[in-house]
């Protein structure tokens, strides 16, 4: 009981996180310093890696060695919908307390507008650019948090997370966490959004998934 109760509090706060991630950059580019917000928003994924919270992306690759793959992605699947539902709630939290700031709604309805992916009617980037956006930022973050989990220097350890998020946010590549934020807090909910994040995760899945196996075989090769 008291593990499950802690699993839950892990992937809450680590959405709340996120969540406060997502509105550092809206209100960095309200003031034109996104280029700062990018790199503080590393600190977000920093301090996630640090207090060893519970974001889905950190159980993925357990699947490969976990012998109850069935319980394993049962665990993936749950704690992606707490980490998106709380981002989901603290995006809404943070819209109801912020309301009075035209110019942070106004932003993040920008961001939201740059993401959408064209479906139908509705005009934005072609599916496969989303889901290359997500892919190539799936694997920046696989890169980040193996060099987290090395034996490198802990300076190198904690500049990896800073610097990889402030890059591919730079970049233009998309995170699921932070374009669910984004979309719910600019309440900007169509066809195109819903989309955008279904592939955006199918993207940060397979980066994921293939860094992993490119480490593995490697390593093997090494060996």
């Amino acid at each position: 009981m008291k593990r499950t109760f802690r699993y839950l509090v892990s992937s809450v706060v680590a959405g709340f996180i996120m969540a406060l991630a997502g509105f550092e950059l809206v209100v960095m580019k309200s003031l034109d310093a996104y280029i700062a917000g990018a790199f503080l928003q590393g600190l977000a994924l920093l301090l996630i890696s640090y207090l060893g919270l519970d974001l889905y992306n950190r159980h993925l690759t357990e699947v490969f060695t976990s012998k109850k793959k069935g319980f394993c992605l049962l665990n993936i699947v749950v704690c992606l919908c707490i980490n998106v539902a709380s981002i989901i709630g603290f995006a809404y939290l943070l819209r109801v307390v912020t309301n009075h700031n035209i110019d942070y709604i106004s932003t993040a309805i920008k961001m939201v507008e740059g993401r959408i992916t064209h479906v139908g009617e509705i005009a934005g980037k072609e599916w496969y650019m989303t889901l290359i956006s997500g892919f190539i930022c799936g694997l920046m973050i696989a890169c980040a948090t193996r060099i987290y989990r090395s034996n490198v220097h802990p300076v190198l350890r904690a500049m990896a997370p800073v610097l990889t998020v402030g890059l591919y946010i730079i970049l233009g590549f998309e995170n699921l966490f932070t374009n669910v934020f984004y979309i719910a807090f600019a309440s900007l909910w169509n066809a195109g959004s819903a989309l955008n994040i279904v592939l955006i995760l199918f993207g940060n899945v397979i980066g994921t998934y293939l860094f992993y196996l490119l480490v593995n075989f490697l390593s093997h090769k090494d060996n």
